[in-house]
């Protein structure tokens, strides 16, 4: 009997992989058109430009980069979902919350002044017993995306806060940035590549990353938000 349950649940992460591999394929070869459409044109440009005796452009040259650097950046997202697979994240230990968080704001301090954001932590406990590559994901991903989705309009403010609901411990980042039209994308936002902000520069992997990485440590993960008005995503662990 126990067998029988090992089997079905291997069956069951095999479909898993299968499917968002099958999901990144089908992104990858999208994403994967227009940096190599722009790359053939701006080569056949600089073809022209040393027949005729000049040296290319320099913005050529940068615009090159950028399609190399975007056709990069895609492949290796494939490494990023085979990776949420084969990870254990099991490097579990009493974690410094007040340490890991001011390592994810060291890490992102360009980003934290170039939209002017103000991050502060609130927390009843000073340990969190869990994986510190995970926790420290968890925080990088939910901090990061609270500023990049900052309103243009108002400085950013973040706040982080860990504490204890019915014997559990719970996280909340809370953001005061352009918000999530839930009616519209809910169902969605968890999702494998799933971005509802054009403008705004990411892989679309982060949210889908950590919600893998919480179900599996038996945790949940939920997201409330209004238009222009801001965004509190919930962790239970």
């Amino acid at each position: 009997h126990k067998r029988t349950l090992q089997l079905r649940e291997t069956n069951i992460s095999l479909k898993r992989m299968n499917d968002d591999l099958d999901t990144y394929v089908y992104a990858a070869s999208h994403d994967l058109k227009s940096p190599i459409n722009n790359m053939e044109g701006l080569i056949a440009v600089i073809r022209d430009e040393i027949r005729a005796g000049k040296l290319p452009p320099e913005i050529i040259l940068e615009k090159l980069d950028e399609s190399v650097a975007r056709v990069h950046s895609t492949i290796s997202r494939l490494t990023d979902v085979v990776k949420l697979q084969k990870s254990p994240y099991d490097d579990i230990k009493d974690n410094d919350i007040r340490q890991l968080f001011h390592s994810v704001l060291t890490e992102n301090a360009h980003l934290l002044e170039k939209n002017r954001a103000t991050v502060k932590l609130e927390t009843e406990m000073e340990t969190l017993r869990y994986s510190t590559s995970g926790l420290k994901s968890i925080l990088y991903n939910l901090i990061v995306n609270a500023v990049k989705y900052c309103h243009s309009e108002r400085d950013c403010e973040v706040n982080v806060r860990f504490f204890i609901e019915k014997n559990k411990v719970c996280l909340e980042v809370t953001d005061n940035g352009i918000g999530i039209d839930l009616d519209r994308f809910g169902d969605r936002i968890f999702g494998l590549f799933k971005r509802f902000h054009s403008h705004v520069e990411g892989s679309g992997i982060g949210l889908y990353s950590i919600r893998q990485l919480i179900i599996r440590k038996g945790g949940s993960i939920s997201v409330t938000s209004q238009p222009n008005v801001g965004s509190c995503f919930k962790v239970i662990f």
